[in-house]
This record gives structure tokens, C-alpha cells and sequence, in this order.
């Protein structure tokens, strides 16, 4: 495994991402696809419910990008927006002893509670965010080498 496997990673093709991927998205002009891994300890019976609510669509509130060129800034009313972003690519449930000493320092409460192992892909609209995308991504989007 390379230093980079926890890496997110920006989905170009179907060779660079974290898992093989059942929504067959890829980076383009109007998308930018990610994945990414993590884990968490959740009580037995909160597995599928975590993951539908990661899942879920979730409301936020738009209002405009600040401008660097004016020192007093005023934002547009704030729009509202819905929407899910989050699809779980992978996912893989471990037990936990409570008595291992990497977890008999931690109170889990009374409730068996298991390890859940996670990767996902997560989109980006590309018209929302390209004012925020950082050079390195767009160099690494563009085809173009990181320095290490």
C-alpha cells in the first residue's frame, strides 16, 4: 500500500480511485469526483443509520463569494440548497473488544459497539466551487505532475 492509499483522491479515471466505483463518475467539466476513507466506532445497531444519514441530502445556505477588492463586503440574500453528495463505495464492519488495550481506556457505554471501515465518493460541482479549487488540484486535474 502507498503513502498516499488514505489519501482523498480525485477520480480522473477508473485506475485512480480508492475502490472501484458502482456510480461509474469520473472528473469532467461540470463534475469533480473524489474519494476518500475513514473509520469510525459506532454502537452495533447505529451502523445503517449512520450511513444513511451520511448519505443524506443535506440543506445549506448560499450567499455569494467575498470580494477581495472591496473592504466593506455585502453578500447576496442567502439561497437555500439541498442536496446529497456522499455515496458509500465500500464499507466493512469489525468487532471491538473492549478489553484490547487499544480500547480499554475508552467508555463505550453499555452497547456492543463495532469498528466501521468506510470509503466513499463525493462530488463536487464544479460551477460552485472552481473560485475555491487550489492550485495543486488543478495542476493534478490538468494532468500535470506533483513535486515531492
Amino acid at each position: 500500500q502507498s503513502e498516499d492509499a488514505d489519501r482523498p483522491a480525485y477520480v480522473t479515471t477508473a485506475a485512480n480511485g480508492l475502490a472501484d466505483s458502482c456510480t461509474g463518475r469520473f472528473c469532467g467539466e461540470d463534475l469533480h469526483v473524489t474519494h476518500f476513507n475513514f473509520s469510525v466506532i459506532v454502537s452495533a445497531k447505529s451502523v445503517l443509520p449512520f450511513m444513511k444519514e451520511l448519505c443524506s441530502a443535506k440543506e445549506h445556505q448560499f450567499r455569494g463569494y467575498p470580494d477581495p477588492n472591496q473592504p466593506d463586503q455585502t453578500f447576496q440574500p442567502a439561497q437555500t440548497f439541498k442536496h446529497n453528495q456522499i455515496t458509500v463505495l465500500e464499507s466493512k464492519i469489525g468487532s471491538i473488544n473492549p478489553n484490547d488495550i487499544t480500547h480499554r481506556n475508552y467508555s463505550y457505554g453499555n452497547e456492543n459497539v463495532v469498528s466501521l471501515d468506510l470509503v466513499c465518493e463525493y462530488i463536487f460541482d464544479v460551477k460552485g466551487y472552481e473560485r475555491l479549487i487550489p492550485e495543486p488540484v488543478k495542476k493534478t486535474l490538468a494532468g500535470e505532475e506533483e513535486e515531492k
